[in-house]
């Protein structure tokens, strides 16, 4: 998972894709994989994917600052200025 996070990171899609595949079969409730598929899909322009795990993953750690970091960008992206 820390490997497809940095893949992301990179804008290495294609290299993550199969990572988060397999940590989803061995893991599939971890905020920290909610939070790569949400940044997966803001990066590929799947905006209600990316609000969709977001949205797991707040349900799951409220506080999980990563995902505020996801969410200000996920508001950004959609040009929600005040929110972001």
């Amino acid at each position: 998972l820390s490997q497809a996070i940095v893949y992301l990171t990179r804008d290495d899609l294609q290299a993550a894709k199969p990572l988060l595949d397999k940590a989803g079969k061995i893991a599939p409730l971890k905020p920290m994989l909610e939070f790569a598929n949400g940044l997966l899909a803001l990066k590929e322009g799947r905006g209600e994917d990316a609000r969709a795990a977001l949205q797991r993953l707040l349900d799951a750690v409220p506080t999980y600052r990563p995902a505020l970091l996801l969410a200000g960008a996920l508001n950004f992206s959609n040009e929600r200025y005040d929110l972001a």
